[in-house]
């Protein structure tokens, strides 16, 4: 019998939290409240952010759906595949494509993320 453990190195989150050095939770509930931004239009504002956190990346913020301003957002195609968390969708924000992103229904393994929704660093101010 073959048993992997995931263990996560992140003494502090970046939004100050202090976390434990070593964890098997891959998830925070940060305290603070965070809005997103893209083009002086606020896209998202929740008090409720989940973040994950994954070796070799920056942690995700994660907003549930009732905290964004679905308006804003297209849905586009194609959807993407990932062996970790299942089938993907994609938004786009105005000209900003591909700026969102949501599991509706993820692995169990990652259920938390479910239903939420993320934005790429790189396009929206988080």
């Amino acid at each position: 019998m073959v048993v992997l453990v995931r263990t996560f190195t992140r003494p502090s989150s970046t939004d100050g939290e202090r976390l434990s050095p070593h964890t098997n939770d891959a998830y925070s509930q940060p305290s603070r409240r965070i809005a997103a931004r893209h083009s002086h239009r606020i896209i998202a504002d929740t008090k409720r952010p989940l973040a994950l956190y994954e070796p070799g990346f920056a942690p995700r913020r994660y907003v549930p759906r009732a905290d964004v301003d679905e308006s804003e957002l297209t849905p586009v195609e194609p959807q993407t595949f990932c062996p970790y968390r299942g089938l993907c969708s994609y938004y786009d924000i105005g000209d900003a494509h591909l700026a969102v992103w949501s599991y509706r229904q993820a692995y169990p393994e990652v259920g938390r993320i479910s239903r939420l929704m993320s934005f790429e660093p790189d396009i929206v101010s988080v």
